[in-house]
């Protein structure tokens, strides 16, 4: 798409959301993907990013985690710590 024309649409946009009493922050909840199951615990994640974004290793990967791959970063550095199994100080 060119530039003028995607300028236009985006002008558009703007008016017709304006019309409607519509913000942008009013689409941003709908805008971000989904990238874990809701109903799993918070834990269950096994790769998370910087910004936040997670997902727990099931499914399709996620377009963050795909972007980052392909520009150069290893899964490995969004992989999650297992957490810390502490011995039971009372044998």
């Amino acid at each position: 798409m060119d530039e003028m024309k995607r300028d236009r649409i985006v002008a558009y946009l703007r008016h017709r959301m304006e019309e409607f009493g519509i913000k942008p922050e009013d689409l941003a909840p709908d805008a971000e993907p989904k990238t874990s199951t809701p109903s799993k615990a918070q834990g269950a994640d096994r790769y998370r990013s910087a910004n936040g974004d997670r997902w727990d290793g099931e499914g399709e990967m996620p377009e963050w985690l795909r972007r980052a791959i392909s520009a150069g970063q290893s899964i490995d550095h969004f992989e999650v710590a297992p957490p810390v199994q502490h011995a039971h100080a009372g044998r």
